[in-house]
Formats: C-alpha cells, sequence, structure tokens
C-alpha cells in the first residue's frame, strides 16, 4: 500500500527514524538506507518469516510513504496448489500465514504513520 501527503512538511529522516522504531519496537531487525530522494526501512522478523520494506519518497511538502511484503507468500501459494496432490498443502499454509501476519503489521503500521505524521508537521526547517 501506499499513500501520499501534501502540506504537511514533515522532516522525512524524522520521519524514517520514527518508522524504523515501529519496527524496533516489534523485535523486528532494521537496515535504514538513504539516498538523494528517498529513505528505505528494510525489516525482517525471521521468527515469523515476514520481511517488509518501507520506502519513504519526495520532499517534506509531497511525500509518499510505501509500505511493500518482501516474501514470497504468493509464490508459495502457487506452488502449493500446483503441488496440490503431493502434499502442497504446507506450502498454501505458510503463505497465508505470512498474507494474516502482514494484514494485522499492515493495519497497525499506517495506524501509527497516521499518528507520527499529524505529531510531526511542520518539523521541517530548511
Amino acid at each position: 500500500m501506499k499513500v501520499q501527503w501534501i502540506g504537511k512538511n514533515v522532516d522525512l529522516q524524522l520521519l524514517s527514524n520514527f518508522v524504523e522504531a515501529f519496527f524496533i519496537e516489534r523485535n523486528f531487525e532494521t537496515v535504514k538506507t538513504r539516498n538523494s530522494s528517498d529513505f528505505k526501512v528494510h525489516a525482517s522478523l525471521l521468527t515469523e518469516s515476514l520481511i517488509v520494506e518501507v520506502k519513504i519518497v519526495g520532499c517534506s511538502n509531497d511525500f509518499t510513504v510505501e509500505l511493500v511484503p518482501k516474501s514470497y507468500s504468493e509464490g508459495f501459494i502457487k506452488t502449493g496448489l500446483m503441488t496440490l496432490p503431493f502434499g502442497g498443502g504446507s506450502l498454501i499454509l505458510k503463505g497465508l500465514k505470512f498474507q494474516e501476519k502482514f494484514k494485522r503489521l499492515e493495519k497497525d503500521f499506517w495506524v501509527y504513520i497516521e499518528k507520527t505524521i499529524c505529531g510531526c508537521a511542520n518539523s521541517f526547517h530548511s
């Protein structure tokens, strides 16, 4: 999912720190990177096979935040369906469990981001 904010004047470095903190509080391993136009936070919870990436792109008054799953759940489900007569059900189950975990995480993430952006509005000083 990708959401755009306009006119909030948010310090994107500060926002990326809050995004990283969100995942650290949930015991994820994180790696944050930055280039000239965006911030990325790669978060993984290996015990749950849950890997996601958050991309923050734009400038303080016009930016997007995107949460992208980085697991192979759809591949597990498709392969499981093709191999169902040969025990592929476990692959389907693994893919569905990942999707369920991701949906719960996604819901919590967007609530957190909304609150954080409201709290960080007008935090950017050039």
